[in-house]
């Protein structure tokens, strides 16, 4: 998260694919999310968002309010 808060999202999206290799979680998932958005890759980012949102809690709800803005966007 250090990478994209720097808004080094290439760095971002290497640490956060290899943590999902490792141990798949709503949050990696969620982040990869954002990482996506900002790079422009909706579709992408939409997928992962999905991926959280079937979480259900707090992430969950933050990723389908992402979901919902992406949609929005169309």
């Amino acid at each position: 998260m250090v990478s994209a808060q720097l808004k080094d999202y290439t760095a971002a999206e290497r640490d956060l694919n290899r943590s999902l290799r490792y141990l798949e979680t709503p949050h990696a998932h969620y982040y990869l999310g954002q990482v996506y958005e900002k790079q422009g890759n909706t579709r992408n980012a939409y997928s992962h968002y999905q991926t959280a949102a079937s979480a259900g809690g707090d992430i969950g709800s933050k990723a389908q309010a992402r979901m919902q803005a992406i949609g929005n966007q169309g």
